[in-house]
């Protein structure tokens, strides 16, 4: 289990390091993949020294989980497609998405498919 945890965090750092070309030259970006590499490395160290034998070591490196889910949240958040797509307008300082949803629930419009704009369907 812990060499596991030794590959998947080497293997994050690598792929951090081969998709950095990908990502636009912002702060929001350049903090997202620095959390990403820091999460790779928490996931090594949690790998590194068990549980058994040096806990505070070990749990230090559970920092990954956090740092990883704010990390692809802030390099999503960095896209320049992604203000281009999706933002219709501004309400109260957050920004309001229109996307087309498909309900493919049984009985939801008679059975067939049903195109919604910019809402939830019930």
């Amino acid at each position: 289990m812990n060499a596991s945890f030794i590959v998947a965090g080497l293997l994050t750092v690598a792929g951090v390091g081969l998709l950095l070309s990908v990502w636009p030259d912002t702060n929001t970006a350049t903090v997202g993949v620095l959390l990403w590499i820091l999460a790779g490395a928490g996931k090594v160290l949690v790998g590194w020294p068990p549980a058994n034998e040096n806990l505070p070591l070990h749990q230090i490196g559970t920092v990954n989980l956090p740092l990883g889910s704010v990390a692809i949240l802030l390099l999503a958040l960095a896209d320049p497609a992604h203000e281009d797509r999706h933002v219709r307008h501004r309400r109260g300082g957050f920004r309001v998405a229109r996307h087309r949803h498909v309900d493919l629930r049984a009985g939801a419009a008679g059975g067939r498919r049903r195109r919604t704009t910019g809402r939830i369907s019930r």
